[in-house]
């Protein structure tokens, strides 16, 4: 992809977020992404990008919605597609709330294991997990993950997103 292209294709982005977003889904990122200083909306220290690990494309209707078999003919374009969207921005941090299964499908070198970065305690605790990788040479990047419910983060509270939020801001703020 060539500086133009990237240019437009985030453009496009920003046109699709900005006029017909699926609220309910960004939302539930919100708290945790003000704890890091961020924000998918103008006004933070840090800008947010929301890609989807099966396919960085916004569909219609959402991907929950996709029949089984529309979901399995763009997985493997839409996974080619997202590594490559990952290389060219090379982030700081992807933050993955998704089925466990789905990081599997990642395949950037690993740099160390996975960790335990922050806990909530409770009866069932949920832990937040990261692992540093490669993801270009000589860019490293931090896979943070969280388990998801029906909605990313979903089975913890917005205080407690903020809490990890602030744990992720700074696990990066000490590198």
């Amino acid at each position: 992809m060539d500086g133009g292209r990237i240019s437009e294709y985030l453009n496009a982005l920003n046109v699709y977020f900005r006029t017909t977003p699926y609220t309910p889904w960004f939302a539930s990122y919100e708290p945790l992404l003000n704890g890091m200083r961020a924000s998918f909306y103008d006004g933070a220290d840090g800008t947010v990008l929301h890609t989807d690990l099966c396919s960085p494309l916004a569909t219609d209707p959402t991907w929950s919605r996709l029949t089984d078999r529309s979901r399995s003919e763009l997985i493997p374009a839409g996974r080619a597609l997202w590594h490559e969207l990952v290389r060219v921005l090379a982030p700081d941090v992807i933050i993955a709330s998704v089925a466990r299964a789905h990081l599997a499908n990642v395949n950037f070198r690993k740099l160390s294991g996975w960790r335990v970065i922050h806990t909530v305690q409770r009866t069932n605790p949920f832990t937040v997990e990261a692992i540093n990788l490669e993801i270009v040479p000589g860019k490293a990047g931090t896979l943070v993950f969280g388990q998801a419910a029906q909605l990313p983060f979903g089975t913890v509270s917005s205080s407690d997103r903020l809490r990890i939020g602030a744990t992720i801001g700074r696990l990066l703020d000490g590198r």
